[in-house]
Order: C-alpha cells, then structure tokens, then sequence
C-alpha cells in the first residue's frame, strides 16, 4: 500500500518534513474503510498513541471544533494549517 500524500511528504521521510520527526502519523478523519477520501482534507497529524486512541474508541471528530472526543476528553489539534471549522 502507498502512503497517502500529505502537503507532497516523500514517502519514508517525516510527516511534517523533520518538525516532528517520526513520531507523527497521518489518520484519515473520515477512514478510508468507510467512504473517506484520500485527500489532505481528510487528513490530520497525531502522536502513534493518540491515533491508536483514536481508532480503539472509534473517536468521532468534531469539526466545530475541530477536535476528536476520546473517552469524554477532548482533543484539540495542536497544529492546523489546512482544516477549516464547520458548523
């Protein structure tokens, strides 16, 4: 399987080009399996155990603020630079 693109990310070099070295990975918000897309706006970047969190609570995210409910907590993103809020 090919890595998805992410702001043209090369495939094997960190997901925000060395800012965050290797430890990030890239989740599909609305997941593949499902009917998302492969698309950068489909996309955001979380820490490995965020994003196993993510998946084991079937995490919705919320776009009013931008952020995924896991277990009653929210979780802003820390960093957005392509994610618009919507109502």
């Amino acid at each position: 399987m090919n890595p998805a693109p992410f702001y043209g990310v090369t495939p094997g070099k960190p997901v925000l080009d060395g800012l965050a070295g290797d430890i990030t990975e890239v989740h599909h918000i609305e997941w593949l399996i499902r009917g998302g897309l492969d698309v950068k706006d489909n996309m955001v970047v979380l820490a490995p155990d965020i994003h196993a969190a993510v998946h084991a609570t079937d995490a919705a995210f919320d776009w009013s603020d931008l952020s995924f409910a896991v277990n009653g907590r929210r979780l802003p993103l820390a960093l957005n630079k392509h994610l618009t809020r919507r109502p």
